[in-house]
């Protein structure tokens, strides 16, 4: 910077100093908690935009960066996550924030009988519903498929009876 004094006569002087201006001031993290579901394939991906809640910084924010940005099927649940904004001169701030991980997603039945399909009988008339197997499979996004719980139900049109469980066997009595 240059700095000149001029007198009224018209006598003037300058001096030069060199001024150094520091950014020692830490930028403010501001997080907020949310929520996310997991997608079909169980995964979902945040952004440090998704949890930052207006942080600020006398100049200007440079970087935003979590702690962790991809949940699983294993994260299903309230995880902690840190938010770290830096600015221009490397100054940085940190708060703790709660994504909130859900499997919102059925199970999905696969290969499965449509409406009207014909289930044959054996030769002793009677037939088996059972999946997986026999009439379709069951997938999902986080459980594997043994640990699935599957019921079977039917309700017999003329006698209105009932028969449910894990599986169930038809006769010719079920018609």
């Amino acid at each position: 910077i240059t700095f000149t004094a001029t007198d009224a006569g018209g006598n003037a002087t300058s001096q030069t100093v060199t001024v150094i201006v520091e950014d020692n001031i830490d930028p403010v993290a501001s997080a907020s908690d949310i929520t996310r579901n997991l997608n079909s394939d169980g995964e979902v991906v945040i952004d440090a935009d998704d949890i930052d809640n207006g942080s600020s910084d006398n100049c200007d924010i440079v970087s935003k960066t979590l702690s962790q940005t991809a949940f699983g099927c294993d994260d299903i649940g309230v995880n902690t996550v840190t938010l770290t904004v830096t600015d221009a001169a490397g100054n940085s701030d940190q708060v703790t924030a709660t994504v909130t991980i859900q499997d919102v997603i059925a199970p999905v039945f696969v290969n499965f009988l449509e409406d009207n399909d014909t289930l044959r009988l054996n030769q002793f008339g009677r037939g088996l519903v059972t999946v997986p197997g026999i009439i379709g499979d069951v997938v999902d996004n986080c459980t594997d498929d043994a640990n699935i719980t599957i019921s079977v139900s039917y309700t017999n049109s003329c006698n209105n009876v009932t028969k449910s469980g894990t599986s169930i066997m038809l006769d010719c009595s079920d018609d």
